[in-house]
């Protein structure tokens, strides 16, 4: 399998959480049972306990960093045979597994040509510490389809007290199939200023690779 887990530990944490709560909703949507959810989220908790302990300047010592990694690599123990089970079960959609964050497996035929539209997205509905977005093709005028090849969008989100102008310094917040989507968000984030970019996501491209369309504009909301 391609490198799919991502190396920041911030990346990572984002990715996790988004692997851990869509398997934790519908285990079998994944070819899993409640048991595997119970020990992907097992790990998660140690894993985020051990992260957040790194991220506060007064516990940031060199045994809490080393416990981090260690938490870490334990939790790398249990995602990636979960991760290679659900991507070799053809019963589950390349959509679900893309929403994972996993890499496709290849298949012959002619590759997808990279997305040239983007995701326009929109703010529906915010609730506490949840934000719920649509988002429609730039080119459509109507409806919620996405491009021919396209099986997701991948959102990426900054969090600060006012709205950003760059994606490029944005960290991976989440990779959606369906619109409307529901974003969550952490009770120290609260009243500050979000904001997502999206882009779509292909199935597999040359060399079977996922690939990437251009980022829609900045869509900037406060969280509730």
């Amino acid at each position: 399998m391609a490198s799919y887990l991502p190396q920041a530990d911030s990346s990572f944490n984002s990715w996790f959480q988004n692997f851990k709560t869509l398997i934790n909703a519908t285990p079998t949507d994944y070819g899993l049972v409640a048991g595997d959810a119970t020990a992907i989220n097992g790990q998660w908790t140690a894993w985020n306990s051990a992260y957040q302990v790194t991220l506060v300047p007064a516990t940031r010592t060199s045994p809490a960093i080393a416990a981090k990694d260690v938490a870490r690599a334990n939790a790398e123990s249990i995602i990636r045979p979960y991760a290679m089970q659900v991507r070799n079960n053809s019963a589950v959609s390349d959509s679900l597994k893309v929403g994972l964050g996993l890499t496709i497996v290849p298949t012959s035929g002619t590759p997808v040509p990279p997305p040239t539209t983007f995701p326009n997205a929109s703010l529906r509905l915010a609730t506490p510490l949840v934000s719920t977005l649509t988002y429609q093709d730039s080119d459509a005028t109507s409806g919620k389809a996405k491009p021919y090849g396209c099986v997701g969008v991948e959102l990426v989100a900054t969090v600060g007290t006012s709205p950003a102008v760059d994606p490029d310094v944005a960290l991976p917040k989440a990779i959606v199939t369906k619109s409307p989507c529901r974003l969550r968000w952490e009770p120290s984030q609260v009243g500050k200023v979000a904001t997502i970019w999206g882009r779509y996501l292909t199935r597999s491209g040359p060399g079977g690779e996922v690939q990437r369309g251009p980022w829609s504009a900045p869509t900037s909301f406060t969280i509730i």
